[in-house]
């Protein structure tokens, strides 16, 4: 993999802005992959702080894994774009397509973490 990446900067500069947005979200798979499986969870630490009740911190461990495959698709997407693609086609997903998954997905943790969960865990009861 990094030597694929060094290849795209030796041998094509013009790329290197299609670099940036591929190791950001390569960096936040592994933050994430991290987080889910992982003893001490960043994530679980704040939650607890914030004083989260139990069920939705385990909704919270839940949604981690979902960014971490949210993040692992953001980054072969971009993966792709750095050995394929038009520049506007990459313009294009990393300016505009990205980001909106984004929300929808920040859209969708806050809604399962603090609605959907609470509510299942009361009439489990």
């Amino acid at each position: 993999m990094l030597a694929a990446i060094s290849a795209v900067l030796l041998f094509d500069p013009i790329n290197m802005p299609r670099l940036y947005p591929f190791v950001i979200s390569l960096t936040a798979v592994l933050f994430f992959y991290r987080e889910s499986n992982g003893s001490n969870q960043f994530s679980q630490r704040i939650a607890k702080t914030v004083g989260l009740p139990e069920v939705q911190q385990n909704a919270l461990q839940r949604t981690t894994t979902a960014w971490t495959w949210l993040c692992f698709f953001n980054s072969t997407v971009f993966g792709m774009f750095l050995f394929t693609g038009s520049t506007e086609a990459w313009a294009i997903y990393a300016g505009a397509v990205s980001y909106g998954i984004i929300l929808v997905a920040i859209g969708a943790t806050i809604f399962y973490v603090h609605l959907l969960a609470p509510r299942s865990f009361r009439s489990a009861k």
